[in-house]
């Protein structure tokens, strides 16, 4: 390697290079590539410091190489591209990334270890501290009584009456900024201001000072869970979404029509108004269905009539299928319960 080289720029990298998704790494490769007409060389203290893994690096080196600059390693001079250099190369990539997940998985493990003793290992939440000398997490005396009014004024009163007043009382961000609402939804449903730490499937008692209750953060949860559930399924309309349309195979859903019945709906013809050609066996009345059996009042009853799809014949041969007597006009033309694949059944 030459050197006479003049430094054009230095990039300083902080961050572990196990990954390439980091900044500073990345603004290397950006200048080079807008600077490649003016850049000849990169050079690294050695390849760890470019990446921790096969790929990662090798990749780098062929942006490189495509952009006319080579890569020189000042502790591993022998990884030109030679055939030994490139050897020398790819070994010390490999060995670089057997470190990497050597390390990574003792700190999971010591990690893991941790918590089972109930020790928190991160960024204390919203209400504690993070004691340096202890190397244990200790209540916040600026914001650990707010934090328990919190859970109080839910307990006592509402979700929304607590999170206006505590923040009115000064409850912020470590930052001093105003608390964000998700910032307090999460905090009133995390376990650990009762005592307890959870880590995936781990559940374990902490060793850190709880700032309340357990009953007080059961009847919290309670309070939280007492609303209105999303109601997936209408009383009404059992067999939304269960039955599915004979012509399009789209799954049907309901609504109200005129008179005292309802009627499946293809869905197709409710999220594409308007598409060309659509769905001519869109619509099934609740008569039809009670026929068929397919209606869990009735659910006893069975009829070929509803069985089968005469909807594209003439009145004169509909009128002739005794399979069709007794059914109604209108919803035998409309639609039919017969799904490609599937008939309805019991």
């Amino acid at each position: 390697m030459n050197n006479t080289l003049t430094v054009a720029k230095i990039f300083t990298d902080r961050q572990s290079a196990r990954t390439d998704a980091r900044p500073e790494f990345q603004r290397m490769l950006t200048y080079c590539q807008q600077n490649r007409k003016k850049i000849s060389h990169v050079i690294v203290a050695d390849l760890s410091r470019l990446a921790r893994n096969v790929l990662d690096q090798g990749q780098a080196i062929v942006s490189l190489k495509q952009w006319g600059i080579e890569l020189a390693s000042i502790d591993e001079p022998i990884t030109d591209d030679t055939a030994a250099g490139k050897l020398a190369r790819n070994m010390i990539a490999s060995v670089n990334q057997f470190f990497s997940d050597s390390l990574s998985e003792k700190t999971k493990y010591r990690m893991a270890e941790g918590v089972k003793q109930g020790r928190w290992l991160w960024v204390a939440p919203l209400g504690y501290l993070n004691d340096t000398h202890s190397k244990q997490t200790i209540p916040d005396p600026n914001r650990a009584g707010l934090v328990r009014k919190a859970f109080e004024l839910i307990a006592d009163k509402d979700y929304s009456s607590a999170f206006r007043v505590v923040t009115s009382m000064g409850l912020t961000t470590r930052t001093g900024r105003p608390i964000p609402k998700q910032t307090f939804s999460r905090m009133v449903r995390n376990e650990f201001y009762s005592g307890w730490i959870v880590s995936g499937d781990v559940r374990v008692k902490g060793t850190h000072e709880s700032l309340i209750s357990e009953d007080l953060f059961t009847a919290v949860q309670a309070k939280l869970d007492g609303g209105q559930p999303h109601q997936k399924e209408h009383e009404d309309f059992p067999l939304r979404g269960f039955l599915r349309c004979a012509g399009c195979d789209k799954a049907l859903t309901a609504g109200w029509v005129r008179g005292p019945e309802w009627s499946a709906l293809c869905t197709l013809l409710v999220l594409e108004e308007g598409l060309q050609g659509r769905c001519v066996k869109r619509r099934v009345r609740r008569s039809l269905l009670h026929l068929a059996g397919a209606d869990p009042a009735h659910s006893g009853a069975t009829c070929e009539a509803a069985r089968h799809s005469c909807t594209d014949v003439g009145d004169t041969e509909r009128a002739d299928c005794r399979r069709c007597q007794g059914v109604d006009t209108q919803a035998g033309r409309a639609a039919s319960t017969e799904s490609p694949n599937n008939q309805i059944q019991d």
